[in-house]
């Protein structure tokens, strides 16, 4: 599998390509395109609501995929929705999530950091 992330940093773009050794077991497409609506309308007026929304019907087999959609997806090309994203999740009150995107957050520094394919665009 492989996962594509994009940086901005200082006003340059950085792109890294990482093959990843494993693959996450992804909830149904309906199920994503749900998970993708809630985030993308996700605001501090709304973050109990939404995150009440995501607990009602998202399963937790599923909080790695979430977690690495949330790290290497969202939070890291958008640094301004960090203290969103953590409203949202201390919201959703789950340990098992909060420690998937720890880890999430934690193997995509590494993934970075180790990755050999890196073309800057600066």
């Amino acid at each position: 599998m492989l996962l594509k992330i994009e940086l901005m940093f200082e006003g340059c773009a950085l792109m890294y390509v990482i093959s990843l050794p494993f693959s996450l077991q992804a909830p149904a497409f309906e199920i994503q395109d749900k998970i993708s609506f809630i985030v993308n309308n996700l605001s501090p007026a709304n973050v109990e609501a939404k995150a009440k929304e995501f607990s009602e019907f998202f399963k937790e087999q599923y909080y790695p995929w979430f977690a690495r959609y949330l790290v290497m997806k969202r939070a890291s090309i958008e640094p301004n929705f960090h203290d969103l994203y953590l409203k949202f999740l201390d919201k959703v009150i789950s340990k098992p999530l909060n420690k998937e995107i720890v880890q999430g957050s934690v193997k995509g520094s590494e993934l970075i950091k180790s990755s050999s394919e890196e073309r800057s665009l600066c």
